[in-house]
């Protein structure tokens, strides 16, 4: 019944990350409230403290066993990629497809056993950033869930700014801005700007309109004047200036309080 739960969730979260960011059929801004939200898929690691019992070697190993058999069974579909293998299709665009689901449900599975083990493991986010170099929405955004069960790190940033941020899929936008919420401390501070102001250079129309969006909650007092430069320079009446600017209006409100 967990396991259904999980699933479920994950479903709906893509489906209210679909419609809150990109109805752009509509010419008003849509609603930055998302962003208000918290992650649904973060789960702070598991600790050991005073009074708390230690895990018996038993269980840890049974972890360490669990890992090695997902890493084991993700590289084998991985390999599907560049051999063939059972997956029935009419042509190789439906194989690669079918390859790419088998992936996203793999990894989801081992998100839900790494949430439910509250699992801190280099090897996890290791495996995480590999499956995000995949030109796959479908497995980037099961990537990104699992990248965001463990902690900041340089290597992780680099890899969801390279290979989520400037991705073509603006689908990926809202929950790549939420695992970035990590990253606020002044040592990612300069590449997340870096990133985001490249972006809006060379990105794709739709990740610009949903980066902009909810770009508010990373400007602050240093970087206010470079999304404002960037503002002015951006067509008027178009959406992703009109996103920028409702971003930067609700942070300078914030400002004022």
């Amino acid at each position: 019944m967990l396991k259904k739960m999980t699933v479920a969730g994950v479903s709906l979260f893509s489906i209210i990350v679909g419609v809150n960011f990109y109805n752009t059929s509509e010419d008003k801004v849509v609603s930055t409230d998302f962003f208000d939200r918290k992650n649904p898929y973060s789960r702070k690691p598991a600790s050991i403290g005073k009074g708390e019992v230690l895990v018996k070697k038993e269980e840890i190993n049974k972890k360490v066993v669990g890992i090695e058999n997902r890493i084991e069974k993700l590289a084998t579909l991985k390999g599907c990629y560049t051999k063939k293998c059972e997956f029935s299709s009419a042509d190789s665009r439906e194989y690669d497809l079918s390859v790419g689901q088998s992936l996203k449900k793999e990894l989801l599975n081992f998100y839900e056993e790494v949430l439910t083990n509250e699992i801190v493991d280099e090897r996890v986010s290791s495996i995480a950033r590999d499956f995000l170099k995949i030109s796959n929405g479908h497995v980037k955004e099961a990537a990104l869930l699992l990248i965001s069960t463990q902690g900041p790190s340089q290597e992780n940033l680099d890899s969801i700014v390279n290979n989520v941020l400037e991705y073509h899929d603006a689908n990926l936008v809202g929950l790549a801005l939420m695992e970035l919420e990590k990253y606020k401390d002044d040592q990612y501070e300069v590449s997340i700007k870096e990133s985001f102001v490249n972006n809006f250079s060379t990105g794709s129309l739709m990740v610009k309109e949903a980066l902009a969006k909810g770009l508010y909650r990373f400007v602050n007092e240093d970087s206010r004047n470079v999304y404002g430069d960037i503002l002015e320079s951006l067509p008027k009446g178009s959406r992703v200036r009109r996103n920028l600017k409702a971003s930067l209006d609700r942070y300078d409100h914030r400002a004022r309080l």
